[in-house]
């Protein structure tokens, strides 16, 4: 819900959004509009971690305002 209500604000004042996506949430902004327009790889290794990470760079365009009929 909280999403839905953010990107009903960016829509309606007319703004593109950014997120950075891992793979585990990647299908969920697919869903919502965003496409990949890069990816950024992090050796995760020197900080504790046990490979290299992959982050998706997502942008989603503004939406059409849905009309609701009442």
């Amino acid at each position: 819900m909280l999403l839905e209500d953010g990107l009903a604000l960016a829509d309606r004042d007319g703004y593109k959004t950014y997120i950075e996506a891992s793979a585990k949430g990647l299908g969920l902004y697919l869903k919502y509009g965003w496409k990949e327009i890069d990816d950024v790889k992090i050796d995760a290794r020197p900080y504790g971690g046990h490979s290299i990470e992959s982050t998706k760079c997502m942008m989603r365009d503004r939406q059409p305002l849905k009309l609701v009929k009442q």
